[in-house]
């Protein structure tokens, strides 16, 4: 019962947190630091995605599971490496 609140508090979290980083992409968008912005929403949307198969299924396919947070994993390690890249001016500006 505490697991399901925890993990619906995070959806929550994470759906308000979805628009606001949609805006800061957009704003970004044409810029260097784009490359930093661009990938959060898909990581939002995929965490949400995750979660919400939780609460939604009594038991959720574990490749659904796994397939949505492979793919928030590996956007959150791209818009780290471009962050890195970025802010060590390893990349033209």
């Amino acid at each position: 019962m505490l697991n399901e609140v925890f993990v619906l508090t995070e959806v929550v979290i994470l759906s308000v947190a979805l628009p606001l980083s949609l805006v800061a992409a957009l704003g970004f968008h044409g810029s260097p630091f784009a490359g930093v912005t661009t990938p959060i929403p898909v990581v939002l949307a995929s965490y949400i995605v995750a979660d919400g198969s939780r609460l939604v299924f009594e038991s959720p396919p574990r490749s659904l599971y796994a397939l949505f947070t492979t793919v928030a994993v590996l956007a959150a390690v791209y818009s780290a490496v471009n962050a890195v890249l970025l802010l060590t001016e390893r990349r033209a500006v």
